[in-house]
């Protein structure tokens, strides 16, 4: 038998936002929770037009549990000195469901394409250090059908396994609609089967 264990992964609690001035030029970062890219897409036309004054608006996101979704740009800054950068210190983070935007207004002054690497890295993680991250986690729900005998401790098991009670039917017998963390499936339904010798029902829900 192959375990695969996932890799734990986390997502913003709220946005985060800070900033710098390198060389006269001042570098505004942004962190947001998405999971949308057609959301993404309107955030960084927001912040355009937020930011009109503005030389240059680079991003980067990271999307789903396998952190397999992503893209990045470098809004007319030289070729892997923007976006590229704040992308790496998203992949060096356990974050998903997060993009970062860099706002940079021009001081006049260059920074060349290693100052430019390095202020956009600053900006990604000065920005990623405010970040409150709390625990991705994947959730199916499920109904739970037991008797009235056996109601409390099935009750208190689903809740000892992490699963959160969204509607509770009393009729015949007892219907419970649980949110149950992905990783806690097989445990709570062996559970489930001992406290009630097998009498109790579990069910996915499509």
């Amino acid at each position: 038998m192959v375990l695969i264990f996932m890799e734990r992964v986390y997502i913003p609690s709220h946005s985060a936002e800070s900033e710098f001035v390198e060389k006269k030029s001042r570098f505004i970062s942004v962190a947001l929770a998405v999971n949308d890219p057609d959301r993404i897409r309107s955030i960084i036309k927001e912040t355009r037009m937020a930011h009109p004054q503005s030389r240059h608006v680079v991003w980067a996101y990271i999307l789903g549990n396998s952190r397999s979704v992503f893209g990045f740009s470098d809004d007319g800054e030289p070729h892997g000195t923007a976006g590229r950068p704040v992308l790496e210190v998203l992949k060096g983070s356990a974050m998903t469901d997060i993009l970062i935007l860099v706002i940079r207004y021009f001081g006049g002054i260059k920074l060349g394409t290693g100052g430019l690497v390095q202020a956009y890295t600053k900006s990604a993680q000065t920005v990623l250090e405010k970040v409150e991250a709390i625990e991705k986690i994947e959730r199916t729900r499920f109904r739970i059908v037991c008797s009235y005998h056996n109601y409390d401790s099935v009750k208190k098991a689903v809740l000892q396994e992490k699963a959160e009670i969204s509607n509770e039917e009393f009729g015949s017998d007892v219907s419970l609609e649980i949110d149950l963390p992905d990783d806690k499936i097989v445990s709570c339904s062996d559970l489930i089967r001992v406290i009630s010798s097998g009498s109790s029902n579990i069910k996915k829900i499509e």
